[in-house]
């Protein structure tokens, strides 16, 4: 699977001693869509501006580092037609918990019972426990699985 970088934020443009704000496409050196995980660098190898028609332009170095989440889950059946879905999100690059992300399970807001570690309850009279964590957090992939 590949994951692909998108530049967010505010580029600032000099023209003489005033600024004003980027309106334009910035290109980068290389290939942003990559399958493996790890540091890469870029820097911008070309500006379209819109605005001021300028394409010149000084770039310092970019460091990207590209990751994916990882899911750990876990369903505790308590008791007939009850059961606990826990959710945690990893970085599968470094095995480390992702932070602030936005996490439910099932549709439903869930709770950190542990750093990094999100849980819900299920209620079901069905002889199959669905649990469906979606992560979503900017900057990386957004992250669903369905397990039963």
């Amino acid at each position: 699977m590949a994951t692909e970088i998108f530049l967010q934020g505010r580029f600032i443009v000099f023209l003489g001693r005033n600024e004003a704000s980027f309106k334009g496409t910035i290109r980068l050196s290389g290939d942003t869509r990559r399958t493996n995980l790890g540091p890469f660098s870029f820097i911008v190898a070309g500006v379209e501006d819109n605005a001021y028609g300028h394409n010149a332009f000084n770039s310092n170095g970019l460091l990207v580092i590209f990751d994916r989440i990882a899911l750990k889950n876990t369903i505790d059946i308590l008791a007939l037609g009850s059961a606990k879905g826990t959710v945690t999100p990893l970085s599968e690059l470094d095995g480390q918990p992702i932070d602030g992300a936005e996490i439910t399970i099932n549709g439903n807001p869930v709770t950190e019972t542990s750093l990094g570690s999100f849980q819900t309850a299920i209620t079901t009279w069905s002889p199959m426990y669905e649990l469906t964590p979606c992560v979503e957090r900017l900057g990386i992939q957004s992250q669903t699985t369905a397990l039963s």
